[in-house]
């Protein structure tokens, strides 16, 4: 800050950038000016890898963990006990497995390579079936899975933007263009009819299984990088890979989903752009939880989009992250880490 006067002229205090800078650290650093934020604290139950994970997938409730490893080693972990439930080695697979998901009962777990894929009882071990998955483009690799409750739905995204549905129990195979980019977000909704998907296009995409017709959608301006639906499945929460964040409200009764779309809640912050992956809604639909593309969570308000809280996974590596939230029967959430790391998040702490 400079002073300056002349005997014509008043006394002129002018603020320059400097000082501007200054006197925002010494607020920081003041009590008066502290980060209204709470702290996220996560528990650590578990570290179930010593290597880089590829892919994990956590049960509804957070009672079971499915991992896949750099060594290709699957296992399934119960999180209760913290037991070893099955393993299976690389000689398993067909060829090097990038994905695996749980079935909404916990009873099938699948895994898949760039174009075949297995399906494993979790509790005897026994390969159920496996397949080499092709799209409309013969180039088109898997990018993405998902399965029904029963395990019996399998739907299985490519990096054409095609998605293929195979019902095992009709054996019938559908395939449907949804989208013009690589599919990475799969979610079941309305009972199992449909799903929504995410998009390197920036689109989501709500649609049928039996038919593929699209019920409901919303562009982005780049890729999709986080998805999420609230237990009621009337909330999404869609964020790219820039600097859109949003939650809309909207119905997925097949009639009412063109109309009922709202203003959707930005998510506020001061910085230029945050990058999420992983998301949780909370079960009552009024908290959100978010993780970034490295350590970080965050805690929001759905209503206002203001952030509540922030806290770091425990890593131990540099690129950790975190691959997947659940809620368990607590109402905590649990967050399983790209080190293969367990953690429990005690959110109504916080938010009391």
């Amino acid at each position: 800050m400079i002073y300056t006067s002349s005997k014509n002229t008043a006394q002129h205090w002018i603020i320059t950038p400097l000082f501007l800078l200054s006197a925002l650290i010494i607020c920081l650093l003041s009590t008066g000016c502290s980060d209204p934020r709470a702290t996220l604290t996560g528990q650590v139950i578990k570290r179930y890898s010593d290597v880089p994970v590829i892919d994990a997938d956590l049960s509804i409730n957070g009672d079971i963990s499915a991992i896949m490893d750099i060594n290709q080693k699957l296992a399934i972990w119960n999180n209760e006990t913290q037991q070893l439930v099955n393993a299976w080695s690389a000689k398993h697979f067909n060829q090097v497995q990038y994905h695996v998901v749980l079935s909404g009962d916990n009873q099938v777990v699948a895994t898949a390579g760039k174009n075949w894929l297995s399906l494993f009882s979790t509790s005897t071990g026994e390969k159920l079936a496996s397949w080499q998955v092709s799209g409309f483009d013969p180039e088109a690799t898997i990018s993405q899975l998902l399965l029904d409750d029963s395990g019996n739905k399998i739907f299985i995204g490519l990096t054409e933007g095609s998605v293929v549905v195979v019902d095992l129990a009709k054996s019938q195979r559908s395939q449907f263009q949804l989208h013009d980019g690589v599919i990475n977000k799969l979610l079941l909704a309305d009972r199992g009819e449909a799903v929504l998907s995410g998009s390197f296009d920036g689109m989501v995409s709500f649609w049928q299984i039996d038919t593929g017709e699209s019920l409901w959608q919303k562009q982005q301006k780049f890729r999709v990088t986080g998805l999420a639906l609230d237990g009621l499945k009337q909330q999404v929460f869609i964020s790219d890979a820039l600097n859109s964040q949003q939650i809309l409200n909207f119905s997925l009764d097949q009639e009412a989903s063109q109309s009922s779309s709202q203003t959707p809640v930005q998510l506020d912050y001061l910085q230029r752009f945050r990058t999420f992956r992983a998301a949780i809604f909370l079960s009552d639909g009024r908290r959100l939880v978010t993780a970034s593309s490295k350590y970080q969570i965050y805690l929001w308000d759905v209503k206002s989009g203001q952030e509540l809280a922030q806290g770091n996974i425990r890593s131990f590596s540099m690129g950790s992250t975190v691959l997947d939230f659940a809620r368990d029967h607590q109402g905590n959430v649990i967050s399983l880490s790209s080190d293969g790391v367990l953690q429990r998040w005690s959110i109504a702490a916080v938010i009391q």
